[in-house]
């Protein structure tokens, strides 16, 4: 009999252990999930606005060159615009070893 007792004391700390284990796991798993989403969340805000940003400073420069055109390029300012735009671009060495940069224009509906 008392072996008996004692095998239903050890399968109750066993169960004990093994419940404590679960919803140990459940939240950490939870904390890991929600401090993932929250990193991932605002690092694409970051992102987000650096595009913005970098897409309100082209617009800055081509309203300036169309505006002001260039002695390079009297007849085109959206070829001033492209020609800074490049130059800086290629004045940072990182960028070509991680990424690439895309530019397109909108015309009558169409992009180009």
């Amino acid at each position: 009999m008392l072996i008996f007792r004692q095998a239903i004391r050890y399968r109750r700390i066993l169960l004990l252990i093994v419940i404590m284990a679960l919803v140990t796991s459940l939240a950490t798993s939870t904390a890991l999930w929600a401090l993932y989403t929250s990193t991932f969340n605002n690092k694409k805000d970051d992102l987000t606005a650096i595009v913005t940003m970098k897409a309100n400073l082209i617009n800055a420069v081509a309203r300036f060159d169309a505006i002001h055109a260039s002695a390079s390029f009297p007849e085109d300012p959206f070829a001033a615009t492209l020609s800074q735009v490049i130059d800086a671009n290629q004045r940072y060495h990182g960028f070509s070893q991680t990424g690439e940069f895309i530019l397109a224009r909108l015309e009558t509906e169409q992009i180009y």
